[in-house]
């Protein structure tokens, strides 16, 4: 199995912003707020290339820092917390952050 990716490569699969274009039969208006759940061309970077399906509108009252985290870190949160542990109202929770 291949390990690396081919170069150049840019990494990151979540993000949000501000729509610049769109290709035919997109039904998102350049200028929205959204923000995707993955990528074509990686998210770190200025711009990024998503399909229909990845890309989300993002509600005014959420930064862009806020929604590039909807994607999967919260999916991530949540698996863990209800779907592998199955915390229930009053269970006590130790969040440990990391990042890596």
């Amino acid at each position: 199995a291949k390990l690396l990716p081919s170069l150049p490569y840019t990494p990151g699969k979540d993000g949000a912003g501000v729509i610049e274009a769109v290709g035919d039969g997109v039904d998102l208006p350049i200028g929205a707020r959204v923000y995707m759940t993955g990528s074509l061309t990686g998210t770190a970077a200025e711009y990024a290339l998503c399909t229909r399906e990845t890309v989300h509108p993002l509600p005014r009252r959420i930064t862009f820092f806020q929604g590039a985290c909807v994607g999967v870190p919260s999916s991530t949160a949540y698996r863990a917390l209800f779907q592998r542990i199955k915390v229930a109202a009053g269970d006590a929770v130790l969040i440990h952050g990391a990042s890596g």
